[in-house]
């Protein structure tokens, strides 16, 4: 038999049991997505603010190519706490400056044009994962992937959304395989099976064909990355804790033209929460 490529790195495991912790999310919208009711869920789930941050460097449609240039040139960006209390000093600046903070966990992902072709992975996922572990003053920090979910069927008549998740789990396999980034989080997968069920709608759990429904949709792309990232930490269980979303709750879900959002409710948030605690990409 072909042995498998040697990882491109060891990576460092999750700081399991640590007082404090802090996580970045480099990526785009689809990171705003998983992450949008992160506070209320973690909130709900009886973790302490004060022990904990995640932030967000966003980028419309950044791909791993845009973010590895980024840091090679220095260019300025900002981050955002989207939840916890925990304040990082630095909140712009080149995110060669961003990343050289104490920071526990960085989380990458690939745009949602390029997440089914690995190819365009290369060189740039390790030029990023170099730069992460060269710039953070942490030499422990773990670094994951946020593997994301497929169009719907109505936005790109021509793809299946059922083929396009298995090339975005077969490259996301090939990031823990050849790049030693074993943190998968499968927001994809967790999407793809709720597709599959009642919570379904007619855009395929979206609110335009590419970005999460409000409501259900980005409480079970929520619930699945805090479930691989924060729960194991933390010793969280977030399953059967109750937490209700409403579309019109935030402030950007007021707009009422966008079809198929259904809200978190007292009757399907332990279904949502079902898809959402997946424990791999397959």
């Amino acid at each position: 038999p072909i042995p498998e490529p040697a990882p491109y790195f060891s990576n460092n495991p999750l700081p399991v049991g640590k007082e404090s912790v802090r996580v970045l999310a480099i990526g785009n919208s689809y990171s705003i997505d998983a992450l949008t009711y992160a506070w209320t869920i973690l909130h709900d789930a009886g973790l302490d603010s004060e022990r904990y941050s995640i932030y967000i460097a966003p980028r419309a449609g950044a791909s791993l190519e845009f973010w590895s240039e980024q840091y090679k040139n220095d260019s300025e960006q900002t981050i955002y706490k989207y939840a916890g209390n925990l304040q990082m000093p630095l909140e712009k600046g080149s995110l060669r400056q961003l990343l050289s903070q104490d920071w526990d966990v960085v989380v990458i992902q690939q745009n949602a044009a390029n997440q089914a072709d690995y190819t365009t992975y290369q060189p740039y996922i390790r030029q990023l994962i170099d730069g992460i572990r060269a710039s953070c003053t942490n030499p422990k920090v773990a670094i994951a992937y946020q593997m994301s979910w497929s169009y719907a069927s109505t936005y790109v008549p021509e793809l299946n959304p059922e083929e396009e998740w298995e090339k975005i789990r077969q490259a996301a396999e090939r990031v823990r395989k050849e790049d030693g980034i074993d943190i998968i989080i499968p927001c994809g997968t967790a999407i793809r099976n709720a597709r599959h069920s009642d919570l379904q709608t007619e855009l395929d759990l979206t609110r335009d064909g590419r970005h999460l429904a409000y409501g259900v949709g980005r409480y079970i792309a929520s619930i699945c990355w805090l479930n691989t990232i924060m729960a194991p930490i933390f010793n969280l269980n977030l399953y059967g804790t109750p937490s209700f979303h409403h579309c019109a709750r935030y402030e950007e879900e007021k707009n009422d033209s966008f079809p198929a959002a259904i809200d978190v409710t007292e009757e399907n948030y332990l279904l949502c929460q079902q898809f959402g605690i997946v424990k791999s990409e397959k």
